[in-house]
């Protein structure tokens, strides 16, 4: 290739540099065995780290694999983080007279990290605040659509929600993955005060102790589902486990609301519990795999692949007192709006 180098024109001096051309798949030149890159770390070669290209990432060659963070790479600086198991391949370059040459090819197998931070369900607190006074632009990263690249499925059902000042990430299940989608993990991602990606990696469980979907209430109060699924919307097929009227200690309103209905019925008899199966509406961002149960309304029972059959929900145990201070109605007396601490019942 002929360079001419300098200025003014018609005085550059003339350069003439000899271009090795080679296969990228040519194995006697490359070492081209997978080396194990963990998913979410950004992918980075010891050489280009050192270059003056090092604030640019490689080029990557899709044949070979493509589940990769695309909206990131798009940007100037082509950062590379896998995101799903699967094979990348990157070309990394050197630089010539002013020219990026690519002259590496290194293949890489992307696994799921050993260790990751973790999120148990029932603790209702999905990833804990992800904000910081370094981290901005908080973001969930998921792709439903497998023919698009870094296809990593919402199967987790996560979204970001409003958490202690800041926002943090909420899966509603771990039961609906595998190795042909993704495994259940939550990946999120954000920007440090120089603008570069980062990840983090959440693995996931439904109860881990001391976190279990058991939870202690009050008569007269709304069966809350674990946080976020309250905020779905309540399905006419969520039911309490006890339907006999004579022994059930709750009651389920015409929106489909389960309410606590009473505490123990003497002071000497147990704590009852209310044993409730939990469906919920889902959103457009969740990924439903083929073959999923759902209802006639498309609602989708609440870990159901945890119990046998998958069309069961798992069971949600609420164990109910009386309240401490009960306020009093009188005889004769009616009730519409509130007053002296009765509900408002119009």
């Amino acid at each position: 290739m002929r360079y001419n180098l300098g200025s003014p024109p018609g005085s550059e001096d003339v350069v003439f540099e000899l271009i090795h051309s080679v296969e990228h798949d040519d194995s006697s030149i490359f070492n081209l065995t997978p080396m194990d890159w963990d998913i979410g770390v950004e992918v980075a070669d010891p050489d280009h780290a050192t270059s003056e290209l090092s604030l640019r990432g490689g080029y990557i060659h899709e044949e070979e694999g493509d589940r990769y963070d695309p909206e990131i790479y798009e940007e100037a600086r082509q950062q590379i983080f896998a995101v799903n198991t699967g094979t990348l391949e990157v070309w990394w370059s050197n630089v010539s007279q002013g020219v990026q040459w690519p002259s590496k090819v290194v293949r890489y197998n992307n696994v799921w990290p050993a260790t990751t931070e973790e999120i148990v369900i029932a603790s209702a607190s999905g990833t804990g605040d992800l904000t910081g006074s370094d981290r901005n632009n908080v973001q969930l990263y998921f792709q439903n659509d497998p023919d698009q690249p870094g296809f990593n499925p919402n199967d987790e059902h996560a979204q970001l929600l409003p958490f202690a000042g800041g926002v943090a990430a909420f899966p509603l299940r771990n039961d609906l993955g595998s190795a042909q989608t993704s495994l259940p993990y939550v990946l999120t991602k954000y920007q440090d005060l120089s603008s570069i990606w980062h990840y983090r990696v959440f693995s996931i469980e439904a109860e881990q102790a001391p976190y279990f979907f058991e939870y202690d209430t009050t008569a007269g109060l709304l069966l809350q589902p674990p946080f976020p699924l309250n905020l779905m919307g309540a399905s006419q097929d969520t039911s309490d486990v006890d339907t006999n009227p004579a022994t059930t200690h709750s009651f389920q309103d015409r929106k489909f609301n389960i309410w606590a209905m009473a505490g123990p019925d003497s002071p000497s008899d147990p704590t009852p519990e209310v044993d409730i199966k939990f469906w919920y509406q889902p959103i457009d961002d969740f990924y439903i795999p083929t073959g999923s149960p759902t209802n006639e309304a498309g609602d989708v029972p609440f870990l159901g692949s945890l119990v046998s059959p998958a069309t069961d929900p798992v069971t949600v145990t609420y164990r109910v007192e009386w309240p401490e201070d009960v306020p009093e109605m009188r005889v004769g007396e009616t009730l519409y709006k509130p007053k002296f601490g009765l509900p408002d019942i119009s």
